[in-house]
């Protein structure tokens, strides 16, 4: 969950593939993708994060400073630091049902 002033204000979901480089062809490199869907119901384009892995180290500690998404993003205007909570693993299924993302949003 994505929370400003204590209010959730939106949901962040995330799929990890993978890559490889022409430098390492045989060693697969973990790359994370995430989507958000705000409280509005606006979907915002992907963000990718890899090596070092900025997003992702915010996020387990605790907060995001979110700069918008990629050229095509939707919900203009929500720049700025969230605090992130964590769905429980055994929620994660039925929330991301529920919020409505979907592979495509990957």
């Amino acid at each position: 969950m994505l929370l400003r002033d204590g209010v959730v204000v939106g949901h962040i979901a995330s799929e990890v593939s993978g890559f490889v480089t022409p430098f390492a062809p045989r060693t697969r490199k973990p790359w994370v993708w995430f989507a958000i869907v705000w409280a509005t119901g606006e979907k915002d384009s992907t963000i990718e994060d890899y090596p070092p892995w900025s997003y992702v180290t915010e996020m387990l500690d605790g907060y995001l400073d979110y700069v918008g998404g990629g050229p095509f993003v939707r919900s203009k205007g929500k720049e700025g630091r969230y605090d992130v909570e964590w769905v429980s693993a055994e929620l994660v299924e039925a929330e991301r049902d529920r919020l409505g993302f979907a592979p495509g949003d990957f």
